[in-house]
């Protein structure tokens, strides 16, 4: 202990290094060593539509980053996710079905060329059809139905049709019906037809061949038909028949348009069990006749009175007082079969 004594006084730095050793030791036993806390990332927070949106530098992403939304469409910090890749759906072509007069096997059916959809032309007729008992023969082509009105007199009821027959969406003939079944109290009067008068100025025809002598019983006539009133279909101070008013009005919803003139052809037959008249309107323009503008009906180039009609207005009216003449009797034909 006396030799350790002497070396302590003698040796300074041995003295300090035995010092800091002690005190190292000292300072090991009683203080444990302790780790600094882990810091570990704030979870990321799951949104509502989807989106995964991180906190602050300190993120981690535990996937591969996703490919983030255009520019205009995501927002700062937001990364939207790719929607799940599903095959395309089967496509169905959907056909409207359209119904015909057409029978099977004849070859003269035309695409449609009335420029409508199925849905505007609706029910398509061809033929003939039948309206009230009677057998109405149409011409050629496909004719839609634009009007139609119930008729009631006190003797007797029926129907009136308003047919058409539209290429390009403009009008190109006309078929209208009337047709009366006469009722008990009728008591065998006659239904009068009107137009049967062989001198009356606005027809360029009248042939009153099996007419009684009242001229109510039967005949067949040519005139003009002058459309601009049916501009005017909205207007009820206006003039015109119910059933042209109610086909002027589907015209100017559907978009189809007419020309000035038609030049028509009505058969007519009256007996005391019933009555039928069918006029046929036919355009020039469909033959590439024009008319001069008109401010009336009497000043058209086709009413009766006008005496300066070219030669191709001449032969237009010849040819169709030509059909007239030979669709006549077949049209009593008809009448009578429905009595």
């Amino acid at each position: 202990m006396r030799a350790f004594k002497a070396l302590w006084r003698r040796a300074p730095l041995w003295q300090f290094c035995m010092m800091s050793a002690a005190l190292g030791t000292l300072l090991c036993v009683t203080i444990p060593l302790s780790h600094p806390p882990s810091i570990s990332p704030p979870p990321a927070k799951l949104l509502d539509d989807g989106n995964y949106t991180g906190t602050g530098a300190g993120h981690l992403a535990s996937a591969p980053p996703r490919p983030s939304a255009p520019p205009d469409l995501a927002s700062p910090g937001t990364v939207k996710p790719l929607p799940p890749t599903a095959p395309p759906p089967t496509q169905h072509t959907v056909q409207t079905a359209s119904l015909s007069m057409v029978k099977a096997g004849q070859d003269d059916a035309k695409p449609n060329a009335s420029g409508l959809s199925d849905e505007l032309m609706g029910r398509r007729f061809k033929h003939a059809l039948r309206v009230a008992g009677f057998d109405v023969e149409l011409p050629a082509g496909e004719w839609i139905m634009l009007a139609n009105q119930g008729l009631k007199t006190p003797q007797a009821a029926g129907s009136s049709y308003f047919l058409a027959r539209v290429e390009h969406q403009r009008l190109a003939g006309v078929v209208r019906v009337f047709a009366l079944r006469s009722n008990d109290k009728a008591a065998g009067e006659l239904i009068p037809i009107k137009g049967c008068k062989a001198d009356d100025a606005n027809f360029l025809l009248v042939s009153t061949d099996d007419a009684l002598p009242d001229g109510n019983h039967g005949c067949w006539n040519m005139s003009n038909f002058f459309t601009p009133p049916l501009q005017q279909w909205a207007d009820r101070s206006n003039k015109i028949l119910p059933l042209d008013r109610a086909a002027a009005g589907d015209m100017s919803a559907k978009g189809i348009t007419y020309p000035q003139d038609f030049v028509a052809v009505k058969f007519g037959r009256s007996e005391a069990w019933g009555l039928l008249e069918v006029s046929y309107l036919f355009s020039p323009e469909v033959d590439g006749i024009q008319s001069t503008n008109a401010l009336s009906y009497r000043d058209s180039d086709w009413h009766a009175s006008n005496k300066r009609k070219t030669p191709a207005q001449i032969a237009y009216l010849d040819k169709i007082k030509r059909w007239g003449a030979t669709h006549w009797p077949t049209f009593k034909q008809h009448f009578q079969e429905a009595q």
